[in-house]
């Protein structure tokens, strides 16, 4: 059995290459939501309180356009990670499925969330906000 330093990978290397390389979604995650809420801690994003409007069309207009917001940063790492399947499917067609599922789901959530603000908007110009 050879050394860990002759063979030019040391343990950290080793354990590094582990994390990175294998399908670990919870460290992808992790990190992903982390880049997320990074502005929001350090107040680069100020989210409105929902609480000080004086309506309820007020507060459901800042619930959602926060859940809107919240849905379209999670749409390009969701693409990525889909696109991660596909990269890595190597053939393999329950992984090539998987990740065809991923996009169909991210667009038919697009559409909802889309539909989701225009009815808001809908409602609340019709009721005369």
């Amino acid at each position: 059995m050879t050394p860990a330093f002759t063979t030019g990978r040391c343990f950290l290397k080793s354990k590094l290459y582990n994390i990175l390389m294998k399908r670990n979604y919870l460290f992808i995650a992790g990190i992903a939501l982390s880049a997320l809420a990074l502005p929001v801690f350090v107040m680069a994003i100020s989210i409105p309180n929902p609480l000080i409007c004086g309506n309820i069309p007020c507060v459901i207009e800042v619930i959602t356009n926060f859940i809107f917001v919240i849905g379209m940063a999670l749409v390009p790492i969701m693409v990525i990670l889909a696109a991660y399947n596909f990269i890595t499917a190597g053939g393999d067609p329950k992984k090539i499925t998987l990740a065809r599922n991923m996009l169909l789901y991210i667009f038919i959530g697009i559409i909802v969330m889309l539909v989701a603000k225009a009815i808001t908007s809908l409602v609340r110009s019709l009721l005369g906000g």
